[in-house]
């Protein structure tokens, strides 16, 4: 495949590193904070899906496929991205190791979260707990504590030298995560029961919601911009919740989010499931649910 053969000729090109940093490859953003925090100077991060892009449809550029092709660790969260170029990965690295950051988590489909729309029997029919898993395990602060668990096991048989710095350093970041929980629920308790459904497009946020005891509505429907019918019974629910805050996301067209604003006279903000600094960016979310949520 011409993908393959970019690798290879790029890799013969590629000089060899001077470091001893082992090469991990990530596929979007975030993860890439929990792999530094635990390996510290002894890793050197390749990030596949860039900012703006989605992890749904992008394609690894020649240089990524270099990138991997010299990888020691690939971290996967088992979307359909994985399944898609996992394969191909392993084709041109046979000795890279995949790390499957999903396994043991209980994880949510995709499509459960439309059961929000069961008065409209379109969406209701859909709603099948078969779909399609979530795969952004990383937006619970305690799952990113376990998958940091999972990166320090990895790096510790890959670099058995530094095993115990790795075990430092995943405590530390550990303690972290714990801190982060904490004032997330501190942020949310205020909010009462009859007001913790918030409005987004995208339904990347089922962890977050999970984890403290949220319910997000989605408006998109299984990846796609709901037709007029599934619009229609969206605005009807968000007017029943109350809600005057849609979050969007960065990767995706705001379009039909802009069509229910404009129904309910809700206003449009952002919240990007794929920001690179994530522990952060977990806090920033709770924050603006929040006040969304007053």
């Amino acid at each position: 495949m011409v993908w393959r053969y970019f690798a290879t000729l790029l890799v013969c090109l590629m000089p060899l590193s001077a470091s001893a940093a082992l090469s991990v490859v990530v596929p979007v953003a975030p993860l890439a904070e929990i792999v530094q925090a635990v390996g510290g100077s002894h890793v050197s991060i390749t990030i596949l899906v860039p900012p703006g892009a989605s992890l749904h449809t992008y394609e690894p550029k020649p240089m990524q496929m270099a990138a991997v092709a010299q990888a020691r660790l690939y971290c996967s969260v088992g979307d359909v991205f994985d399944a898609v170029w996992v394969p191909r990965f392993r084709s041109a690295n046979p000795q890279i190791a995949v790390l499957e950051l999903w396994s043991g988590i209980e994880r949510i489909p995709m499509t459960a979260h439309h059961d929000d729309h069961a008065e409209d029997h379109d969406h209701h029919d859909d709603a099948h707990p078969g779909g399609m898993p979530d795969p952004h395990i990383w937006l619970d602060p305690m799952l990113v504590a376990r998958m940091s668990e999972k990166v320090r096991d990895a790096l510790s048989t890959l670099d058995p030298e530094h095993a115990g710095e790795f075990r430092h350093n995943q405590h530390a970041y550990q303690q972290r995560l714990i801190q982060v929980d904490a004032s997330i629920r501190t942020l949310l308790a205020p909010i009462p029961e009859d007001r913790r459904a918030f409005l987004v497009f995208h339904p990347a946020w089922g962890y977050f919601a999970r984890a403290y005891g949220l319910r997000q509505i989605p408006i998109e429907v299984h990846g796609k911009e709901p037709s007029p019918r599934q619009l229609a019974a969206t605005v009807r629910t968000a007017r029943a919740t109350g809600a005057q805050v849609i979050f969007v996301q960065p990767q995706i067209s705001t379009k039909a989010a802009q069509s229910v604003a404009r129904e309910i006279g809700a206003t449009i903000a952002t919240l990007d499931p794929l920001a690179p600094d994530l522990s952060a960016n977990l806090e920033r979310a709770a924050r603006a649910i929040a006040e969304a949520l007053h």
